[in-house]
């Protein structure tokens, strides 16, 4: 199976992102949530901080699938 991350979702929602981080999880989907915020891991979450959700390149078609996101282009 691909052991490239790839990115598979973006928000500006935390909670949105926690939402899809666990249900994955729970599918038994590694992720990497990861902010775009330097402050971020300090608990500073300023407006318009953005969460990206990365999986491995070999279950991105399941999590997508799972979240119900369109297929990558």
């Amino acid at each position: 199976m691909g052991q490239e991350l790839v990115l598979l979702a973006s928000t500006s929602d935390p909670l949105e992102a926690d939402i899809w981080r666990r249900s994955l999880e729970e599918e038994g989907i590694a992720v990497l949530v990861r902010q775009d915020d330097p402050l971020g891991p300090l608990g500073v979450h300023h407006v318009g901080t953005r969460y990206h959700l990365y999986v491995l390149r070999g279950h991105e078609r399941r999590a997508r699938f799972l979240l119900g996101l369109p297929g990558q282009g």
